[in-house]
């Protein structure tokens, strides 16, 4: 099995905008399996970085608060985390090795959290421009159906 390619990633990331990615992220992902995918991550990463990572993706949440920042193009947006996670690992002191995969990972956390928050958050979600419906489930939207035609059936019955 191949490895991460940061380079085929961000060509691939070209011409579109963040906020994209996020709402491919929002659309495509139930709620549950984006957290567990958040919990996997963080879990996967170094020993020697785990207390850090809250950090990391805090100093990004700012960005939830600058619009233009989800309309860059998405490969820009990629580069400036990755070199932000080096610097990060670099000033915490981090000397263990980093990989294309470790440096995506760390992508990841930052793209699933802003997902997050952007779900949770409808004021953030308007202020940006992310479009998100979210789905009813199957069971949900089967027992609606269900219920309706009951109130039908009796209505019928009784008049």
């Amino acid at each position: 099995m191949g490895g991460i390619d940061l380079i085929e990633l961000k060509n691939g990331f070209r011409n579109t905008m963040f906020k994209e990615l996020i709402e491919a992220h929002l659309s495509k992902q139930p709620p549950k399996e984006r957290a567990n995918a958040f919990i996997g991550l963080r879990d996967t990463m170094p020993g020697a970085l785990q207390p850090h990572i809250e950090y990391f993706i805090d100093q990004w949440n700012i960005k939830l608060y600058e619009r233009e920042f989800f309309y860059r193009d998405t490969a820009e947006v990629f580069e400036e985390i990755i070199e932000n996670a080096k610097v990060f690992m670099k000033s915490i002191g981090y000397d263990g090795p980093i990989s294309d995969g470790l440096l995506f990972d760390f992508f990841q956390l930052i793209v699933i959290n802003f997902a997050y928050n952007f779900e949770t958050e409808p004021k953030a979600r308007e202020f940006v421009g992310i479009k998100y419906l979210p789905k009813k489930s199957g069971c949900l939207a089967s027992t609606v159906s269900m219920c309706l035609v009951m109130v039908l059936f009796c209505y019928l019955i009784i008049f």
